[in-house]
């Protein structure tokens, strides 16, 4: 009986943890992000309090061009643009840009954070552990912007 528990709790929890969740809300890669999706929300933060120099040792995304600290990665018919900023060569700030991100998807996505973070009373600003995620909507992107508590 022990062992038959064991083996289906293992199942449970296996399954329980698999990562295995589709990045679009079709499983495709049509370039319609899925806001539950944790892609935007765990990297790279934790970079955070980095010097410029450790940063860009560890980014493996392409260097835009002319700049100093963004990097771009395209997924899909999506672009992200990180853009790190730094203060006394510490880093203080990351914001993703996603370029042609419907922004019919961004009331879905303040609604998907709500679930997930707390929310500020008199805006879309979201508190998690160690950091402050405010979403910030446009006519063609979206950006989030990271900033340590």
């Amino acid at each position: 009986m022990r062992k038959i528990f064991y083996i289906l709790f293992s199942i449970c929890l296996l399954t329980a943890c698999s990562s295995d969740d589709p990045i679009t809300d079709d499983g495709g890669n049509n370039g319609t992000i899925n806001p539950n999706a944790e892609l935007i929300f765990n990297e790279p933060l934790l970079l955070f309090g980095k010097s410029k120099q450790e940063v860009k040792a560890s980014e493996t995304r392409d260097l835009v061009e002319g700049a100093e600290a963004s990097f771009k990665e395209v997924k899909g018919n999506l672009q992200y643009v990180i853009n790190y900023m730094f203060t006394n060569d510490k880093l203080t700030e990351i914001t993703v840009v996603i370029e042609n991100q419907p922004t019919d998807r961004y009331s879905e996505t303040v609604t998907s954070l709500s679930k997930k973070y707390t929310k500020d009373k008199n805006k879309d600003m979201f508190y998690a552990d160690s950091y402050y995620i405010y979403p910030v909507a446009s006519v063609d992107k979206t950006s989030w912007i990271y900033m340590p508590k």
